[in-house]
């Protein structure tokens, strides 16, 4: 939110937002014990519907950790950059926050700068959200093919059966459609990170498994990659 003018701020909204805030940090006994402004004062300004100075909104920001903008409304992430890249990415405050942690790590940052870059991950990205489709699909198909199951059980004519036997049969050919393709893309999923291993870690000897706990050898004897698409 943007104040165009003084109108425009809501300070019952304001005050409402330090409350919870404070509340989530701890008590308010405690949260105005060592800040230049007292809990009464506080509480003044929210019965009488009226700000806190910019100077105590400033100290109170400091001791919650976040930026005055988040106070004063101006947006709901408690970090403007925040604000900013979930608004510009669409990705949610737990996974920015993630990456922002990363930046005392070159390491971690160069890994998922090189990661983002990669044709091979890029296609791990697509492939997930292809295998979530098509099994989301599925899942979709399972309810109306029990609803079409249904309703040919309780039919009363030969004309009905029929309709709704075709129509059963037409959603279990798409069923078993949308579960090939699931099928097929996580088997490209397993081929996408392998070759995403062997172009980042290409130097390293290959890896053989002996674990006698392990049916790795049965069940994924060596193959050569497939092409992906």
């Amino acid at each position: 939110m943007v104040y165009n003018s003084v109108q425009d701020i809501d300070v019952e909204k304001i005050n409402s937002r330090i409350k919870d805030a404070i509340k989530e940090w701890g008590t308010q006994d405690d949260f105005f014990d060592d800040i230049p402004y007292s809990k009464q004062a506080f509480h003044k300004c929210v019965r009488e519907k009226s700000m806190v100075s910019l100077s105590v909104l400033l100290e109170i920001a400091k001791k919650l950790d976040c930026d005055m903008g988040y106070l004063l409304c101006e947006y709901d992430e408690k970090r403007h950059i925040m604000a900013d890249v979930k608004e510009t990415t669409g990705l949610s405050s737990d996974v920015i926050d993630i990456i922002l942690n990363m930046k005392d790590s070159f390491l971690k940052l160069s890994i998922l700068n090189d990661l983002l870059k990669d044709d091979y991950f890029l296609a791990i990205i697509n492939l997930l959200y292809m295998v979530d489709y098509h099994y989301e699909k599925g899942i979709e198909l399972d309810k109306v093919e029990e609803k079409v199951e249904s309703d040919y059980k309780n039919a009363e004519t030969l004309e009905e059966r029929e309709k709704f036997e075709k129509r059963y049969n037409d959603y279990r050919a798409e069923h078993k459609l949308h579960d090939a393709n699931a099928l097929a893309n996580r088997y490209r999923l397993t081929v996408a990170f392998s070759r995403l291993l062997d172009k980042r870690y290409k130097a390293l000897p290959d890896i053989d498994i002996t674990d006698s706990e392990s049916s790795w050898k049965q069940t994924n004897p060596k193959f050569k990659h497939p092409i992906l698409f």
